[in-house]
Parts: structure tokens; C-alpha cells; sequence
């Protein structure tokens, strides 16, 4: 099965739930992509600079294997109230990828 995780932002060295849901559904077998914007969320960087762990917050429209997962990373068009994102070419991905499966992660965010 061809399963599609998208989220506005992709931190998966931080441990979140998105990165070991992706993870996880490799391993049982399944072609898993995660496409997600190509910045950092801004509140990992406000009073506590994740630059050690992460390195820059803007990493840039991508395509790479991120723990152990296929993550496309889009442009970013704009942010809105520092916590959500709008993706250039979202919908145009997902129906490249042709996913049985697509999981909105963040339900209150304009992506989902």
C-alpha cells in the first residue's frame, strides 16, 4: 500500500508521533512518503534555538531520506500566525504520488 503522511512541519529527530507513525508503516512493508513544508516549526526556535539538534529552520523545497522515510519538502508560501503553513504544490504532490492513504496530520491547520 502507498501511504502519504503530510504535515506542516517535519522535525523527525525530535521524536514526534508523525515520524514513528512514517517509521513504522515502512517497516510493516508499505511505500510511505511524508510531504511537508521546508522549514522547521518557529516555535522550536523562539526562546530555545534548536539550531544544535536541527540546524537552520529554512532547509528548502527538497527530496531526501529522513530517518529511514521518504520525505518531500515544498516551498513555502507563507506562514500563517507562526504555526501553520501553506505549501506550494501540495495538491499537485499528492496526486502525483497516487496514495492510497493520506494522513492529515494536525486536523486544525489549513494543510489537513
Amino acid at each position: 500500500m502507498k501511504i502519504v503522511h503530510v504535515l506542516d512541519y517535519f522535525q523527525p529527530q525530535l521524536g514526534y508521533q508523525e515520524a514513528f507513525l512514517a517509521r513504522k508503516h515502512a517497516e510493516m512493508g508499505h511505500e510511505v512518503y511524508v510531504v511537508t513544508s521546508d522549514r522547521y516549526t518557529l516555535a522550536l526556535y523562539w526562546d530555545t534555538p534548536f539550531y544544535g539538534t536541527l540546524g537552520a529552520r529554512i532547509k528548502g523545497a527538497s527530496f531526501a531520506t529522513e530517518e529511514e522515510v521518504c520525505v518531500y519538502r515544498l516551498k513555502s508560501s507563507f506562514e500563517i500566525r507562526k504555526f501553520w503553513v501553506w505549501m506550494s504544490g501540495l495538491e499537485n504532490k499528492i496526486r502525483e504520488l497516487k496514495p492510497d492513504v493520506v494522513y492529515g496530520h494536525g486536523i486544525g491547520t489549513i494543510t489537513a
